[in-house]
């Protein structure tokens, strides 16, 4: 919509608002708000799912973000806060699924994040399985183990997970096939 436009950006994969704009998170709360009106208590809606924290953005594309709406970690990760929480307020009998891996320029979610969550019980995730990649290992996946039994936890098997090889570790050609057994087996997924 208009009222968007003066906060999107151009990423590697399309158009992204700047998530961590005031607009953005009042715009997203005025959504959620008018989907927990409509489908809060509906018998058919389990939840919501939010989009994944990862932007797909590098620093050379941060600094073409205007001054007035400039990037940093730390409002991304306030704005993160506050959207989800408002979603799970607008959302009260619902579930709300909140996919963290990374923020923007491969800077991976603070692991104290999720404790703001605990007491809404948000639904934590994540929207990519793949065992071998290091970035994940390190940062993403050992979320999970801390915070099993305090948030309720999912997983997202998407494309990739069938078809990234699992021995590119670093991500560097992950839609490269090979022939010697280069994916991970569904039984590890």
């Amino acid at each position: 919509p208009d009222y968007l436009r003066p906060i999107m950006m151009e990423t590697y994969k399309g158009m992204i608002p700047y998530r961590w704009t005031d607009l953005y998170v009042e715009r997203l709360k005025a959504l959620t708000d008018t989907l927990g009106t409509a489908f809060d208590k509906h018998p058919n809606f389990e939840g919501i799912n939010l989009q994944e924290t990862s932007l797909a953005v590098n620093e050379r594309m941060l600094r073409t973000v205007p001054a007035k709406y400039a990037y940093s970690a730390e409002k991304y990760v306030k704005a993160i806060e506050r959207y989800v929480i408002n979603t799970q307020k607008a959302l009260p009998n619902s579930r709300v699924f909140w996919f963290q891996n990374f923020l923007a320029a491969g800077v991976a979610v603070p692991d104290t994040l999720p404790e703001v969550f605990i007491p809404y019980q948000i639904v934590m995730g994540g929207p990519d399985i793949l065992p071998a990649r290091k970035a994940h290992i390190e940062s993403v996946y050992p979320k999970y183990k801390r915070y099993r039994g305090k948030l309720p936890l999912c997983c997202s098997m998407q494309p990739p997970s069938y078809h990234t090889n699992q021995y590119d570790l670093d991500n560097r050609s992950p839609h490269v096939h090979r022939t010697d057994c280069g994916f991970t087996p569904m039984e590890d997924l």
